[in-house]
């Protein structure tokens, strides 16, 4: 029955394009779950992959239109980061004519002079600090950040108000528009 094929349909390994097309021909034969606005939201959020379901779940979307493009947007956003980490792979596994990472000629002699003085001490000086003056970010990591800012843009600005975090700040202030 076509009601139920609209009750489990899921994107799978279909674009979000595909899914759309084929939740608005099913939709048509189960009508009691898509007669409001947040009905359709939540039963078309409800289908997409794991992975977009749990970028998107963040952000409130008033209509089915801009989830949709949110929709879009991550899916577009997470293949570029697939084919980008591809073709750096395949760079890395390109052969040893193009070696990652080469040691730069030692500037020590080969043969070092020995010393008669005390040995070091086994202790390490309190005086190290490493250099923590930018925070390292996984690649992953900036895509993600990306794609929710770019998430943010489709959202009305009257909505702003109501992405507050628990400290009663703007989660939306900190990231670009």
């Amino acid at each position: 029955m076509k009601q139920d094929e609209f009750f489990n349909l899921k994107q799978n390994n279909s674009s979000v394009v595909d899914y759309l097309e084929k939740f608005n021909t099913l939709a048509r034969y189960a009508p009691q779950d898509v007669d409001t606005d947040e009905k359709k939201r939540d039963r078309f959020m409800n289908g997409l992959q794991e992975e977009i379901q749990s970028i998107l779940v963040a952000v409130p979307y008033p209509d089915l239109e801009s989830l949709v493009d949110a929709a879009i947007m991550v899916e577009s956003k997470r293949k570029a980061a697939y084919e980008t980490r591809k073709r750096k792979m395949q760079q890395q596994q390109s052969g040893p004519n193009n070696p990652k990472y080469r040691s730069p000629p030692s500037s020590r002699p080969a043969n070092p002079p020995q010393r008669n003085s005390t040995p070091a001490p086994a202790y390490r000086s309190n005086n190290y600090t490493p250099n923590r003056s930018a925070p390292q970010h996984r690649p992953e990591e900036e895509g993600i950040i990306t794609t929710l800012a770019l998430i943010l843009q489709l959202v009305p600005k009257e909505m702003d108000a109501s992405l507050v975090g628990s400290r009663g700040t703007s989660l939306v202030s900190a990231l670009p528009r």
